[in-house]
């Protein structure tokens, strides 16, 4: 018996060390490699360049909400955490990579870990502020 993930998020450094050991070069194909292993929802953390999502057929990319950032400890739990919350109070959208970058845009905007974790009002306030849909946020 294999265990598969539903859903992965690869930060940069997976990202690279897939490149490096298997050739692929671009995100595409990359999320493919991931889906290929069992993922449903493959979803490529590139730090402050947001994410490269592959959901069903489709592969957009999601982009990073500005930020003054601080300190990046703790972002891309965060991001995991919130799609993950998101991706479950709503049964399922693509439209929960930009609650997960939102979160953890709010997270590198303060120092620490535990201090800056966004409660979901202010989520949905940068949602609302850049003009994205905040009905995943709901």
């Amino acid at each position: 018996m294999s265990i598969r993930p539903d859903v992965v998020f690869p930060g940069e450094a997976m990202v690279e060390f897939v490149r490096v050991e298997t050739g692929l070069k671009d995100a595409g194909t990359i999320n493919d490699f991931y889906r290929g292993l069992g993922a449903e929802i493959a979803a490529l953390k590139p730090g402050a360049k947001g994410c490269r999502l592959a959901w069903g057929n489709e592969q957009p990319d999601i982009s990073a909400f500005p930020a003054k950032s601080v300190d990046f400890t703790g972002a891309g739990d965060r991001f995991a955490g919130a799609f993950l919350a998101h991706l479950l109070a709503t049964w399922g959208s693509p439209r929960v990579a930009h609650c997960a970058c939102a979160a953890a845009a709010l997270t590198v905007s303060d120092y620490g870990a535990v201090d800056p974790i966004p409660i979901q009002r202010e989520v949905k306030a940068l949602l609302d502020r850049s003009g994205e849909s905040s009905s995943a946020a709901e």
